[in-house]
């Protein structure tokens, strides 16, 4: 995703991409711990971090 504006424009999604990360990964901690999770939620739970993670990958091989 290309990024237009200050050079704070990448920093500034890095941290809200760094604490999503966090939070799916606490949601995914607390998921596994219930028995009644169902596998679906949790698999697109972790998809999702996944896909944080890649994102974040990308922009710091950009910075």
């Amino acid at each position: 995703m290309p990024y237009r504006g200050t050079d704070s424009a990448p920093l500034t999604r890095l941290e809200s991409l760094r604490s999503k990360h966090a939070l799916y990964k606490m949601q995914i901690k607390e998921a596994q711990k219930s028995p009644a999770t169902a596998d679906f939620y949790l698999t697109q739970l972790k998809k999702q971090k996944l896909q944080v993670k890649e994102e974040i990958q990308n922009i710091s091989r950009a910075s």
